[in-house]
């Protein structure tokens, strides 16, 4: 369900714990920055002894990048979604997992730690009080 605050719409690009079932509802104006950047195919080349080249394929399931940004014109995140989106990416344990919902694409995912930061976020405005205000940054996943 989409909703509005300030004029923001959020709703259709969703985070949710699978352990806890809690969800969050992120901004609609997120931008997915990699979208096209997956790799659905790995390969590597080698030679036979006789000379002949030997090509090896092999589709990839899972390990897809996700990375979602929010600039400082569109994909604002609000204080209290930035403090639970820290909150999850601190979580060490490998058996939590979470399911983004990006319009009417759906994937279970973990934070990308091995591409750190895996969540950057930075105040809008300095001036802001630390407890309120938006954030900008990105956001790491990866499909498992």
């Amino acid at each position: 369900m989409t909703t509005e605050i300030s004029g923001v719409r959020f709703g259709d690009i969703t985070l949710q714990n699978l352990s806890s079932m809690v969800s969050i509802d992120l901004n609609n104006s997120m931008q997915w920055i990699d979208r096209f950047d997956s790799q659905q195919v790995a390969g590597t080349v080698d030679r036979s002894l006789g000379g002949s080249v030997v090509v090896f394929r092999a589709s990839l399931i899972n390990g897809r990048a996700i990375t979602l940004q929010a600039t400082q014109d569109s994909g604002w995140i609000p204080s209290t979604q930035a403090a639970q989106l820290e909150a999850w990416a601190a979580i060490t344990d490998p058996n939590v997992r979470f399911r983004l919902t990006f319009f009417t694409e759906v994937y279970d995912v973990l934070f990308a730690h091995f591409s750190s930061p895996a969540v950057s976020l930075r105040q809008l405005q300095a001036r802001q009080l630390q407890t309120g205000g938006w954030y900008v940054g990105t956001l790491k996943f990866y499909t498992v």
